[in-house]
């Protein structure tokens, strides 16, 4: 049999061996190449969100910086003026007569002790 093989004319287009790569490794190439390009992504987005939020807190650090030293300036600066202004509060200071007084139940109070004086009260 071995004769009839190597006397056939297919044996010059079939006859080599060739070790090609399975399509499941051509597969698991594709897919490797695939998960690194997304790996590589992934990291340059995580490169480049650091980057951010590294440049955000310097920001935030600078202007941070800035104010306590305007705040400084404005400190030790002598100022112009010689006449000094108070501003008062628009804000009330907090009353507790007032704000018992004011209520519904303390004005319900007030109204029938006032009756009681002036004896406007019905006698029960």
């Amino acid at each position: 049999m071995a004769a009839a093989v190597a006397a056939s004319p297919l044996m010059a287009t079939y006859g080599t061996a060739v070790d090609r790569e399975s399509a499941r490794e051509i597969l698991a190439v594709k897919m490797n190449a695939a998960a690194d390009a997304d790996a590589a992504l992934e990291a340059a987005e995580e490169a480049e969100k650091s980057a951010k939020a590294t440049a955000k807190e310097q920001a935030k650090v600078q202007a941070e910086y800035e104010r306590a030293l305007k705040d400084m300036n404005q400190k030790s600066a002598p100022k112009s003026s010689t006449r000094t202004t108070t501003r008062s509060s628009t804000r009330k200071q907090p009353n507790v007569l007032e704000d018992v007084l004011g209520s519904r139940t303390g004005q319900t109070v007030v109204r029938e002790v006032l009756r009681g004086i002036f004896s406007t009260l019905k006698r029960r």
